[in-house]
């Protein structure tokens, strides 16, 4: 006897809860440490909630860019690289948005030289993506989406 085809897609679709777990000291974590020095933040003087720096660059979210609507998660993520990309890139802000249950998606990059001068904007609403452990956006996550979410 088959089964349902209908069945089939109401378990494809159907994603289970992915459970929050606290930031382990070791491991791939280490690559991103909170911040102990401030680089030049070329948006503002002022200290943001939450930074961090990896072998590549700092990251840093100023609180009043985060929104928050029931589990999902906006925020304006700035990024700035110790060495330039090849196309020039030194600085990123980024939106993305995430469900607090394990994914993430685009919605905004601006890419700017050291100059200042614009390299690239997109604006467009990506799709999913499943969290890799041990990533920035388990990092961004784990800082995000622990107050309730």
């Amino acid at each position: 006897m088959k089964r349902p085809v209908l069945g089939c897609l109401v378990a494809l679709t159907s994603a289970p809860a992915i459970a929050q777990s606290s930031v382990p000291e070791t491991g791939p974590w280490t690559k991103y440490q909170q911040s102990a020095v401030k680089p030049d933040y070329p948006w503002s003087d002022e200290n943001p909630e939450h930074q961090w720096e990896s072998e590549h660059g700092y990251y840093w979210i100023f609180e009043r860019d985060v929104k928050r609507e029931g589990r999902l998660v906006s925020a304006w993520i700035r990024e700035k690289y110790k060495t330039p990309q090849p196309n020039g890139t030194v600085l990123l802000t980024t939106r993305i948005t995430l469900d607090c249950d394990g994914r993430y998606r685009y919605s905004a990059q601006s890419s700017y030289r050291s100059d200042g001068s614009v390299v690239q904007e997109i604006d467009r609403v990506d799709d999913w993506v499943f969290i890799r452990p041990g990533t920035k956006f388990e990092v961004f996550q784990q800082s995000l989406c622990r107050r309730g979410n």
